[in-house]
């Protein structure tokens, strides 16, 4: 039975009138763990609930999320991938959106502020990628890129503890909670990856002058496990001239 001529049109019309669904907006189960973290105060507490949510399945997710979060908090960036992150979480820090104070005394100078816990959490959050980068291989010159903002803005911290978060007891960068070999390590095989012979030495060299001296021995002997013999040659080179400076 052939349709109606005029039934169709109207049909047609009805459909081009009416707006497409609208998809699901995509959430972002780690930024949900970094969230969730920053309104707890207690240690474990934060780990079970992080446990948690890595459990929950996407549906059961969305719903937990709606109602505790603000969906800026924990959609998926459109673009930028973890250079845009990484970005992003330095405007962030200089902006001051990390830093939130409170009138410390006896009961409560060993709790972190809310503001504290969230630049831990989203730090960690950026590092993850960074690893995974460089055990893939892809994408290292970024992942680089994500390390030397972190470590920069650690350097920030360290220099001027107010500038981006807050401590309410004794300030200092171990209270940051990174691991800093691994971390290292990581940033490391990047630049060998990424550098010249000349930059790596240059680099290199100024890491292990500062935050990475206490690794020192391992991470050279990393650098020169990876490098080329050009790259080799030139942190040779470099250890020659510094010999001879002394």
């Amino acid at each position: 039975m052939q349709a109606d001529p005029v039934t169709v049109r109207r049909t047609s019309a009805a459909t081009r009138g009416r707006a497409a669904p609208k998809k699901p907006e995509r959430l972002d189960r780690e930024r949900a763990v970094v969230a969730a973290a920053s309104r707890v105060s207690d240690e474990r507490a934060r780990s079970l609930l992080a446990d948690a949510i890595a459990l929950l399945p996407d549906a059961a997710l969305e719903k937990f999320a709606r109602r505790s979060f603000d969906a800026a908090e924990i959609r998926v960036p459109k673009v930028g991938g973890l250079l845009g992150a990484a970005q992003a979480f330095r405007e962030a820090s200089v902006r001051g959106d990390y830093y939130e104070s409170f009138n410390v005394n006896s009961k409560n100078y060993m709790n972190e502020s809310p503001g504290t816990r969230a630049w831990i959490a989203e730090c960690r959050r950026l590092l993850a990628p960074c690893e995974r980068a460089v055990t893939t291989g892809k994408r290292v010159g970024d992942a680089r890129t994500a390390y030397e903002i972190v470590f920069a803005l650690v350097d920030q911290i360290e220099e001027d503890s107010g500038s981006i978060v807050f401590f309410a007891d004794e300030p200092g960068v171990w209270q940051l909670g990174i691991e800093w070999e691994p971390a290292l390590r990581g940033w490391i095989r990047c630049l060998v990856a990424t550098a010249s012979p000349d930059e790596l030495a240059s680099e290199l060299a100024k890491m292990l002058a500062g935050r990475g001296s206490s690794h020192r021995a391992k991470l050279m002997a990393e650098a020169r496990k990876i490098a080329s013999l050009e790259q080799l040659a030139a942190l040779d080179a470099a250890g020659s001239r510094r010999r001879r400076r002394r």
